[in-house]
């Protein structure tokens, strides 16, 4: 029988080795990057110091968040119920002489 591959010719061995990835070593040489690049630059290293604030800024003192949204909340809820209160006496004293004045026309 006729073999249509040769016998002297041999398939190369893949020999490909991974390396370490580290993703944290990664993100701090990107930070420290970014860094050297602010300094450096005038009005571009503000706006990228800015902005890497805001992003780093954004997943921490959850805390701190918190009680700012809570203290707002109660303040919103307060505000609401003044203004609810005002309406109510605002109807309780003034509505009959309104009533009254629209009928006697």
């Amino acid at each position: 029988m006729l073999s249509l591959r040769p016998k002297n010719i041999k398939a190369k061995k893949f020999t490909y080795t991974p390396r370490y990835y580290d993703a944290e070593q990664e993100e701090r040489e990107e930070r420290r990057k970014e860094r050297l690049e602010a300094k450096e630059a005038g009005s571009e290293g503000t706006k990228k110091r800015i902005s890497r604030g805001l992003r780093e800024g954004r997943g921490r003192n959850n805390k701190l968040r918190k009680n700012a949204a809570l203290r707002s909340n109660i303040i919103l809820i307060a505000i609401v119920v003044a203004l609810c209160a005002f309406c109510y006496i605002f109807i309780q004293n003034y509505l009959p002489q309104f009533i009254e004045s629209w009928f006697e026309q």
